[in-house]
């Protein structure tokens, strides 16, 4: 299955100068705080599979322009040098190499890889997710409009030669019987594309009903049922007659155009309430929470890619931009098992992007637990150390990892202290919620995690385990200064290390055993 082995970004928005992301094949995990540049590499990959849809010699539908400093619609970073270019670049596992920029592009030519990425892949952010319900209470919930705005141009038809964006863009557009802009010679051929228009579109969303439901019980355990309800009246075709002035003689000009069609989304409960009428939720916006509407929408877009997903050796990514935002630490879990577990996604290469920093541990612990794919953990930052503020990226790596690092380094001090943060982590997450939280629901301190685990521990057989690390809490984990570093401190901090480690083992045990 093809796979990007490596993602080169060029002044492109926010990254200044030439970054080299090596992805070697996996699923990338990235924390980046606000500001620094995450959001880039979402709109960079977006970009390059959009470009193979584009053409370069016409200049309505050029990428070009966003590699054009000069370009209103640019893309590339302020302060790059005008003798500089601007690029995107992917070397995928099997040696290919695909660039857009403003002098050299090959992603929309014959070689059509990046083009069957692009009908197949897809990107969510919480931007979109949040969109899918802003109506207003005394609104019915048409999301055709949403629809129209945001999915269309990334749904292909089923020969592929198209999407419903175009397609629509096409019939929408005002137009003259003469066919000035669009090749519609009478109102008849009009009245046939936007009937076989619709019904390719009632197709395709009653092709994901099963599968959006599917999600929602299997995953979310919600007990409803998501069905549309597409309408379309023939009065939508419209006439306009606009009367002018050439050549000193009064003209008449006619023009058709047509109105959306309506789609509206409707909740059903699966279990009857008091009559029947209380099964159904015309306005789900107004009566769901924030979360089950975000399951609601996250469904509809796992569905859709699972009628994209099929078995060819294609390069299929998914790329999500903070899309959990709105959802409780719960629902976050539940996603994340999905994109683990979910068998259509086994031949995706996933690219998760956060800045939240809680979430992200809690991810990269999912992951590792995880045999089912191969993560890659990264970090970003502001680097503001020059003139010029650009991303700093670097691995992640766990406290526990770069405890020993720092060992190696003879950071000593360094070193304890990251070993206490990894062994408080395992404890938080060993513990139930009643020996972790105070009654006042604060997180409960180091000290106090040690002592509830050795009490819960102490008639077992891991007894020692927690008696020795509250031994290390005492003399090596609390922090404390040494005037130098003797050979005794540093054995005695190599045992601490390794009994954290013991911990970790042991945890990770008892959670896969749950």
């Amino acid at each position: 299955m093809k796979k990007i082995d490596k993602l080169i970004l060029k002044n492109f928005k926010f990254f200044y100068g030439e970054e080299v992301l090596n992805f070697d094949n996996e699923n990338i995990l990235f924390y980046g705080e606000n500001g620094s540049g995450k959001s880039s590499i979402y709109w960079a990959l977006y970009t390059l599979l959009q470009s193979s849809t584009k053409k370069t010699d016409e200049e309505k539908h050029r990428i070009l322009k966003y590699f054009d400093k000069s370009d209103g619609d640019t893309l590339v970073n302020r302060y790059m040098e005008d003798s500089d270019t601007a690029s995107i670049s992917i070397t995928l596992n099997n040696g290919s190499e695909y660039i857009v920029s403003l002098d050299d592009t090959n992603t929309n030519l014959e070689d059509i890889v990046i083009y069957e990425a692009y009908t197949v892949s897809d990107f969510i952010n919480y931007k979109l997710l949040a969109k899918n319900f802003d109506f207003k209470h005394s609104e019915n919930l048409d999301i055709f409009e949403f629809l129209e705005k945001n999915i269309f141009d990334d749904i292909f038809t089923e020969d592929k030669t198209t999407t419903f964006g175009k397609w629509w863009k096409k019939i929408s557009s005002v137009y003259t019987l003469k066919g000035q802009a669009n090749k519609y010679n009478n109102t008849k051929e009009l009245e046939v594309d936007i009937n076989l228009f619709f019904e390719a579109l009632k197709n395709y969303l009653s092709s994901i009903t099963e599968d959006m439901n599917t999600i929602l019980r299997d995953y979310f355990k919600l007990n409803i049922n998501i069905k549309f309800e597409p309408e379309l009246d023939i009065t939508l075709l419209n006439k306009y007659r606009r009367v002018f002035r050439l050549d000193g003689q009064e003209k008449q000009q006619t023009t058709y155009y047509a109105k959306f069609p309506w789609i509206y989304l409707h909740v059903e409960y699966d279990e009857y309430v008091h009559e029947e009428n209380d099964k159904y939720i015309n306005r789900p916006h107004t009566y769901l929470n924030e979360a089950k509407l975000s399951a609601i929408a996250l469904s509809v877009r796992f569905a859709m890619l699972r009628k994209k997903a099929n078995t060819n050796d294609i390069l299929k990514i998914l790329v999500l931009d903070d899309l959990l935002v709105s959802l409780d630490m719960n629902n976050r879990s539940i996603v994340l098992n999905m994109l683990i577990n979910d068998e259509y996604l086994n031949d995706y290469q996933i690219i998760m992007l956060t800045h939240d920093k809680a979430f992200f541990e809690m991810a990269k612990q999912k992951f590792q637990q995880s045999s089912e794919h191969i993560w890659k953990y990264y970090e970003m930052y502001v680097d503001d150390s020059g003139e010029v503020e650009k991303p700093f990226i670097k691995k992640s790596k766990s406290y526990l990892d770069r405890a020993y690092e720092e060992f190696l380094n003879r950071n000593y001090d360094c070193s304890a202290n990251l070993s206490r943060k990894a062994c408080e982590g395992l404890l938080f997450k060993y513990l139930p919620s009643d020996k972790k939280f105070s009654l006042i629901c604060d997180k409960l301190q180091f000290n106090n995690l040690l002592q509830n685990a050795r009490s819960q521990e102490q008639n077992t057989s891991n007894a020692e385990l927690f008696n020795k690390l509250d031994t290390f809490r005492m003399s090596i984990f609390n922090p404390q200064s040494h005037s130098d570093d003797t050979e005794v401190y540093r054995e005695e901090l190599k045992d601490a290390i390794n009994t954290v480690k013991t911990l970790k083992e042991f945890v990770e045990g008892a959670s896969n055993a749950t």
